[in-house]
C-alpha cells in the first residue's frame, strides 16, 4: 500500500510544480520589440568612452534615489516605467565609480511581456559575442552582447528555454561585455 502512495505521489509532484511556478508572460508584439530597442539605443547613445552620470540625466527618470553603501559602488536605483504596455521596465541599477561622475553600468530589468531572441536578432543582427550559460540553474542566462564603438548593449535570456529578455545591461567599451 504504501508503494501506491510514493507512486502517486511521484506522479502528481510535477504537476504540482507546474502549478507553482508563475504564470507564462504573454508574448511581445513586434512593436513592443521595438520598444525594447530603441530603449536600449536611446539609454547607450549618450554614452562617450568614459560615460559621465551627467550624459544620461536626460533618460534617467526623476524618481531614482541614489544609494550609497560601504560594501558596494555607489548606485542609482530606478523606478518601474512603462515601456509599451504590459511591456515595462521593472526596475534598475545605475552603478557608479567612487567618484559618483562616471558611470560603471547600466541594467534594466524588462518584464510584462516576452521580447524573444529572434525578435533581437531580427533589429540588431547577430550578436558580436554569445555567453552561454555556465550551469545547468534556472537563473543562468544566456547572453547576446552588442559591441558598438563606445559601449557594450547586451540582452539576458535567463531560465531554462533562455526565451525571453530579462534584463538589458549596458557598459563602456572598455568594460568586458556580461
Amino acid at each position: 500500500m504504501q508503494r501506491w502512495g510514493w507512486t502517486i505521489a511521484m506522479m502528481l509532484l510535477p504537476a504540482l510544480c507546474v502549478a507553482a511556478t508563475p504564470a507564462a508572460m504573454t508574448m511581445a508584439d513586434e512593436m513592443q520589440a521595438d520598444r525594447l530597442v530603441e530603449l536600449s539605443r536611446r539609454w547607450a547613445a549618450p554614452w562617450p568612452r568614459t560615460p559621465r552620470l551627467a550624459d544620461l540625466h536626460s533618460v534617467i527618470p526623476a524618481p531614482a534615489a541614489a544609494i550609497e553603501t560601504r560594501a558596494a559602488p555607489p548606485h542609482l536605483t530606478l523606478p518601474s516605467m512603462p515601456l509599451s504596455p504590459p511591456l515595462r521596465v521593472a526596475a534598475g541599477v545605475v552603478t557608479l565609480h567612487p567618484d559618483h561622475q562616471r558611470v560603471q553600468s547600466v541594467r534594466l530589468d524588462i518584464g510584462g511581456a516576452c521580447v524573444t531572441r529572434r525578435q533581437i536578432n531580427q533589429r540588431l543582427g547577430l550578436a558580436d559575442r554569445v555567453l552561454p550559460p555556465s550551469g545547468h540553474a534556472p537563473e543562468q542566462a544566456l547572453t547576446l552582447s552588442y559591441a558598438k564603438p563606445d559601449r557594450w548593449i547586451s540582452y539576458l535570456f535567463p531560465g531554462v528555454d533562455h526565451r525571453c529578455v530579462s534584463q538589458v545591461v549596458l557598459r563602456p567599451a572598455e568594460a568586458s561585455a556580461p
